[in-house]
């Protein structure tokens, strides 16, 4: 497989005894981003641990690449520590808005949320259009007990993703603010618009016959 071989090739010399290619390298990490997008995670890792480092460090946009696809990967295994250092790197580089979310994301799972906040402002600044910054904006201001504050993140949030996920957290915002007229006509209008299939079908009560329906999508 050329994944397999690439991983071999980057951890040494090839034959000739030249240094290696920096298309070589920028194949693997290629295909170490295309293993993430599948959900290959450690395979994803194993690929870009059999490259040696020290090659290609001066190539910005390959290095870049490299610590954005590993961080990547760190982050969907849960491996938020390890995670947030390589994210970091991958910031100073190129501080695009993907990685600024993705960025904020691990330093929320870590605790660190003052500084993920200026992360997703910072996104959200560049496109106020990005459903998951308002999401975990949410998310940590519904920890911070601003309830009435997290209700306009997730209110936002679902607006753009209209998922099962953003109707639950804004819903329980809206009851947390003490809205809980405003919670009940956003179940019955999910129930309009084929998101629910009852009012009450809510992961805070068991309705015979609704067990079976998820929440999340």
């Amino acid at each position: 497989a050329v994944c397999g071989e690439g991983a071999r090739a980057h951890a040494r010399p090839d034959a000739g005894g030249a240094k290696i290619s920096m298309s070589r390298l920028e194949t693997a990490v290629r295909a170490a981003k295309d293993m993430a997008k599948r959900n290959e995670l450690a395979e994803a890792l194993k690929v870009l641990d059999g490259i040696d480092e020290r090659v290609g460090a001066e190539n910005t946009a390959y290095l870049f690449d490299r610590l954005a696809t590993r961080g990547y990967a760190l982050a969907r295994l849960e491996r938020y520590e390890e995670a947030v250092d390589v994210l970091s790197a991958a910031k100073d580089l190129n501080d695009t808005t993907t990685t600024m979310l993705s960025f904020g994301f691990v330093l929320h799972m870590v605790g660190r949320n003052n500084e993920a906040l200026a992360n997703f402002f910072g996104a959200l600044g560049r496109d106020p259009n990005i459903g998951n910054a308002h999401l975990y904006v949410g998310d940590i201001q519904l920890a911070s007990g601003s309830f009435a504050i997290a209700a306009e993140s997730y209110t936002r949030a679902h607006e753009l993703l209209g998922t099962r996920k953003t109707l639950r957290k804004l819903g329980f915002a809206l009851r947390w603010a003490g809205r809980e007229d405003e919670e009940q006509a956003l179940y019955t209008e999910a129930v309009a618009s084929g998101l629910l299939v009852h009012r009450d079908q809510r992961p805070d009560k068991l309705i015979p016959g609704l067990s079976a329906q998820p929440w999340h999508d």
